[in-house]
């Protein structure tokens, strides 16, 4: 395995952990060495580096790599990259108050999310319910809540389901 995809690697797994220095000092490494033309892997990398971005606060930044992540990944077919860029986005621009801009991003992440919807699709019901919220209309907020539980609980029995597994 090459440097920078052991890089890319040592990123993703620590955007579980929510460690943004290390996710931003892994995939600027990685950049730096990756081919130009490896762009399913480039594309998943600038997906950490905003996570990083994000983590750490600088939401113009976040907002750059997860720009770039879409276009590529709308470009080459790269769907999960295309969906978690869109969520991420769509995350910075609510937190920017952007809530129309934030409702546009999160309604393309769930058209995204495939029919039946992953399970992190759960943080874009939420994203919504929280513009809905801040707009005052508790209804819709109370709806995306809602179709967000089942979801979640899917995310936490597959987190249950690894750390078994993890034990044996």
């Amino acid at each position: 395995m090459s440097p920078p995809i052991r890089r890319v690697i040592v990123a993703t797994v620590a955007v579980s952990q929510h460690l943004g220095d290390m996710i931003a000092e892994q995939s600027r490494r990685a950049l730096d060495y990756l081919h130009p033309a490896n762009l399913p892997v480039r594309t998943a990398t600038l997906w950490t580096l905003g996570v990083a971005h994000q983590l750490r606060g600088e939401r113009a930044a976040a907002r750059q790599s997860f720009g770039e992540a879409i276009a590529i990944s709308e470009r080459i077919g790269h769907d999960i990259i295309h969906f978690l860029a869109t969520l991420g986005l769509g995350t910075i621009q609510a937190q920017d108050t952007q809530l129309s801009a934030a409702a546009e991003t999160f309604q393309r992440a769930l058209a995204l999310a495939g029919d039946p919807p992953l399970p992190v699709a759960s943080e874009v019901h939420l994203g919504l319910a929280r513009v809905h919220y801040d707009r005052n209309d508790l209804e819709a907020a109370q709806r995306h809540v809602i179709l967000a539980r089942p979801l979640a609980r899917q995310l936490e029995r597959r987190g249950i389901d690894i750390e078994a597994m993890t034990r044996r």
